[in-house]
């Protein structure tokens, strides 16, 4: 493989990694609340306009919900997690894949930005329990709306730690094989 291949390839994941990790839950959290407004004049501007702020709200997302869960692992890890010590932080583990071969980041660069996406999403329903979008409430109903969002906060929550273990899993093979 040339260096200009090389470099070319190694884009590739950057860019997937702000599809996956920004863009999907700015998205989502967008089509939530403004689902009525959605056939309503959509043209390439106001594509590339939601595209931008998904973006922006979903790196809003991400630096928030990385705040809230550092802390939370941080306070909580103790009582909460007997098998803390294997998880990793997310600085950790860009140091480390930023480390490997360029063969070797495409996949775990792909799982970082599954986690973010996790991250973001578990605190965007989290939000959402306190001020559910209208047309979820009038089709289910405030309390099972809140209930339906806290619940998947969860599951993505869940998510969240299970791509970390893995990820840190990963990270101890390596340098225990290098």
């Amino acid at each position: 493989m040339s260096d200009e291949t090389k470099i070319e390839a190694s884009a590739i994941p950057e860019i997937y990694y702000d599809l996956i990790a920004r863009v999907v839950p700015g998205a989502l959290i967008l089509v939530a609340y403004g689902l009525n407004d959605i056939g309503k004049g959509f043209t390439a501007g106001m594509l590339t306009i939601g595209l931008l702020f998904s973006y922006i709200l979903g790196l809003v997302l991400s630096l928030g919900a990385a705040l809230l869960w550092e802390y939370t692992y941080s306070k909580w890890r103790s009582k909460f997690w007997k098998n803390a010590k294997e998880r990793t932080t997310d600085g950790d583990l860009w140091l480390w894949i930023r480390r490997l071969r360029l063969v070797d980041r495409n996949l775990y660069t792909k799982m970082m930005a599954e986690k973010t996406l996790f991250c973001s999403l578990s605190v965007g329903s989290l939000c959402m329990c306190f001020a559910p979008p209208s047309q979820l409430v009038v089709h289910v109903g405030r309390v099972y709306s809140a209930g339906l969002l806290a619940s998947s906060s969860v599951i993505c929550s869940m998510c969240m730690f299970r791509v970390n273990t893995f990820l840190s899993w990963n990270m101890r093979e390596f340098k225990s094989a290098a």
